[in-house]
């Protein structure tokens, strides 16, 4: 059996392909193409994370801090995999890996080199198919990904590190350690952008990719596009939110008026206003100019750079926003809060009056009236609302003749 792994880019739609083809598993299985369950669903993730040397964000989120637990966590993995390849081999021509953390986590030549020698044992032929995108753009998106995580910076702080021999970004590098391990001729490279997929569709371009036979027209095509991109507004007003709630609480649980603005903000039509602009574009499509050429010049058989010189950033002036639309974001926002943190009363002038008089009668031995203990214990009902001993002493002094 054949392999056609997909190997990212990040920020190429992935996400959304996974989700489709494992929307499509059944009709892409009675065509012969195969898809995996060990290695993780619908981004077959497993594979990136069990040949990674470093610890990353799927250690953490495993609870893996140690070789030794790693090793725990992965005990069988090869075995599972090379049974699973086995079982599908029966009955399908073609398996289908796809995960987006092979570009950006498997950075160094001996991972990548690990990977190849396990898929070449196991398959009969392995072919790399990867979609590149324009760096400055892939920047912006991971931008906006951020902002959704919780990062309340404006982008111009964002990735201020980037240097021209980023493995992330260094296309000419990054590949290249693919070719070195898989032979170039195993490669297919494809550049990210609507105008030149088949049909148009990023879906049927890559399934072209893995085979031309497939009938595109037994697929079901109506899962909606997670991941959607924010827009300038939405972007801003996420970043405040950001700043005032943080993802998590001080126990470590998740911030739910976080969530709960977070989804009014993404979810408003009204905020679909405006595209995030990053100042530095420019400059970084120019970081990248050579690199972009060198890839070029290996892997695609011309010299120019593949990808379009990006338009100067817009002018955020340009962007009107009606009053009315002003005041509903607002009135969605300050009704999300309050529902979360009802407003309770707070101390009037008056209170002060009864805390201090009560305090004073400290220096003459004199007990409080009924009318300042009644005072009192209703101050302790609005720090404590729940407090069955105040409610029930309320209820007895204010019950008495």
């Amino acid at each position: 059996m054949k392999c056609l792994l997909h190997i990212g880019t990040e920020k190429t739609g992935t996400t959304m392909l996974q989700t489709w083809l494992y929307l499509n598993r059944a009709a892409l299985s009675a065509q012969g193409i195969a898809l995996s369950d060990v290695l993780g669903t619908p981004s077959n993730r497993m594979l990136s994370a069990y040949f990674h040397t470093e610890s990353d964000d799927f250690d953490r989120s495993h609870n893996i801090s140690t070789p030794q637990q790693k090793a725990r966590f992965f005990d069988g993995f090869e075995d599972r995999v090379r049974s699973e390849i086995q079982d599908a081999a029966r009955t399908h021509h073609t398996m289908v890996i796809s995960s987006e953390h092979l570009h950006s986590r498997l950075q160094t030549v001996e991972e990548i080199a690990a990977l190849a020698r396990f898929l070449t044992e196991s398959f009969s032929s392995v072919r790399i198919v990867c979609y590149f995108r324009e760096q400055s753009e892939v920047r912006k998106s991971l931008y906006s990904t951020a902002i959704r995580s919780g990062f309340f910076g404006k982008i111009e702080k964002f990735q201020r590190e980037i240097d021209p021999d980023m493995h992330y970004y260094n296309y000419a590098v990054m590949f290249g350690k693919w070719a070195d391990a898989f032979g170039s001729e195993n490669l297919e490279p494809a550049i990210y952008d609507r105008n030149v997929f088949a049909s148009g569709d990023l879906r049927i371009d890559f399934l072209t990719r893995v085979d031309q036979a497939i009938r595109m027209d037994a697929l079901d095509y109506s899962a909606t596009t997670p991941n959607a991109k924010l827009s300038a507004l939405q972007a801003e007003l996420c970043r405040a939110v950001n700043h005032v709630f943080p993802r998590y609480n001080r126990d470590g649980s998740l911030n739910a008026t976080r969530q709960i603005l977070r989804r009014r903000i993404l979810n408003s039509s009204d905020l679909n206003l405006g595209a995030i602009e990053d100042p530095d574009q420019l400059r970084v499509y120019d970081l990248f100019d050579a690199s972009n050429r060198a890839f070029s010049r290996r892997f695609l058989g011309h010299n120019e750079n593949p990808f379009a010189r990006p338009k100067a950033p817009a002018n955020p002036d340009s962007y009107t926003v009606p009053l009315n639309r002003i005041e509903d974001i607002l009135f969605s926002c300050a009704t999300a809060l309050a529902r979360r943190h009802p407003v309770e009363p707070g101390l009037c002038d008056s209170d002060a009056d009864v805390l201090r008089d009560v305090a004073l009668k400290h220096e003459t031995g004199q007990a409080p009236t009924k009318d300042e203990a009644v005072a009192l214990m209703r101050l302790a009902q609005i720090a404590r609302p729940t407090g069955p001993r105040i409610g029930q002493k309320l209820s007895e002094w204010l019950g008495e003749p």
